[in-house]
Parts: C-alpha cells; sequence; structure tokens
C-alpha cells in the first residue's frame, strides 16, 4: 500500500517535470539582471570582507574574498541577497520561486548552500600580520585556530569559534551544548592570551633595546 506522502511526492514530482517541458519560454525563464553577469573582481585595496557573486556558467552564487574597492555590481554582502538578485530567477517554472518538494523530507534550508566555502582548504593569505582566525577543518570535522597573514585566503575564514561552529559544524548550534564545547573555548581563549603574550614580549624587547642604547651611549 503506497502512503499518502509517497503518493504526494510522485504527484510533485510529475508537477515539476511538467512545469519543466512546459516552460521552457522565455517569457517563464527570466535572465537575471546585467550586474550578475558581471566578471568577478577580487578588486585592489587590503581589506579582507567576505562576499558574494554570482557565476553565470554554473548559475550559483559563491562567496569570495573582497579587498574593498575597485569592483563591480556582482558584489553582494550576502548569499540571500544574491540569490534573490540573481540565482532564483533562473529557476524555470511556474512556481519557481517555491520548489516543489516531498511531504516525507524538509526542504533544503539556505544554510545549506552556505557551506561551499566549508570545504575549502586552509589558505593564511598572502601578507604579513599575525590575526587569530578559526577554520573548519573537513577531516576531523572540527573548527580549528590559525594565524590569518590579513589578506588573500579564501572564504574559510571566520572571527571566532562561535561563527565557525555555526556556519560550518553538522551539528551546527546543537553543538554549544555538547560538553566537550567548553573546553574549545578555554583553547580559545588560552590561544589569544599566547597571542597577546607575544605581542608584550616583541614590545618589552623593543622597550629594553632602547633603553639599552640610550644606556650606552656617551
Amino acid at each position: 500500500v503506497v502512503s499518502h506522502s509517497h503518493q504526494m511526492c510522485k504527484i510533485c514530482l510529475l508537477a515539476l517535470f511538467t512545469a519543466h517541458l512546459t516552460s521552457r519560454s522565455t517569457t517563464d525563464i527570466q535572465d537575471p539582471p546585467p550586474k550578475c553577469k558581471q566578471p568577478l573582481i577580487l578588486g585592489d585595496c587590503k581589506a579582507s570582507k567576505r562576499r558574494y557573486y554570482y557565476d553565470a556558467e554554473r548559475k550559483r552564487c559563491f562567496v569570495f574574498i573582497y579587498s574593498g574597492c575597485g569592483s563591480n555590481g556582482n558584489n553582494f554582502d550576502s548569499f540571500r541577497e544574491c540569490y534573490e538578485e540573481c540565482e532564483k530567477t533562473e529557476v524555470p517554472g511556474v512556481n519557481r520561486y517555491e520548489p516543489c518538494f516531498c511531504p516525507s523530507l524538509p526542504p533544503p534550508a539556505i544554510s545549506d548552500f552556505l557551506r561551499d566555502y566549508c570545504d575549502q582548504p586552509l589558505d593564511v593569505g598572502c601578507c604579513n600580520k599575525d590575526l587569530p582566525r578559526f577554520y573548519y577543518d573537513y577531516s576531523s570535522r572540527t573548527c580549528k585556530e590559525f594565524i590569518y597573514s590579513g589578506c588573500g585566503g579564501n572564504g574559510n575564514n571566520f572571527l571566532d569559534l562561535y561563527q565557525c561552529v555555526f556556519e560550518c559544524h553538522p551539528s551546527g548550534k546543537d553543538n554549544f551544548n555538547t560538553p566537550s564545547f567548553p573546553l574549545n573555548l578555554k583553547n580559545n581563549q588560552m590561544f589569544e592570551v599566547k597571542i597577546y603574550l607575544k605581542v608584550a614580549l616583541v614590545f618589552l624587547g623593543s622597550v629594553l633595546a632602547f633603553v639599552r642604547t640610550q644606556w650606552e651611549s656617551p
């Protein structure tokens, strides 16, 4: 006996297939705005800002690191903004803004599309700064700290442990309720203390060198 949900699923898939065959005209499929077809431009400044752009060939929005100036219109502050402007207009059919899903399966969330950059490898960038950041290690399924150089790199770069876990960890917010998570926060605090001590030692060394120079001078 076929359950009601499976019957609804078959009807849903049949409706999708029918809509796909009958809605290929230019009146049903909207072309994205011209700015969505502009090439990706990282810019020529030294900032490091997470932005999103639309890839016209792959018909998807992707994250990138924006330098802060010299870009074009294909540069969005959030994935949702990029999706609303460019991606969803490419989906054919009368109900192209509201895809059909089987009743027995939950629809994909917007956050599922945000995780492309979580699979990217660690990239410290190409400048000379020492900025504590976090990245998602896909092999171990954990967020780890690293030292970011200040420019370049990729989207797998988070300001704090919370943001990394929220966006990339499979358990998301639920991971904050696990017994092991406070330990990770303690490790994060120790990591920050080490950075501060390193800066303090460098500063102290500079002061001592200056005092010694003044003392030895005639």
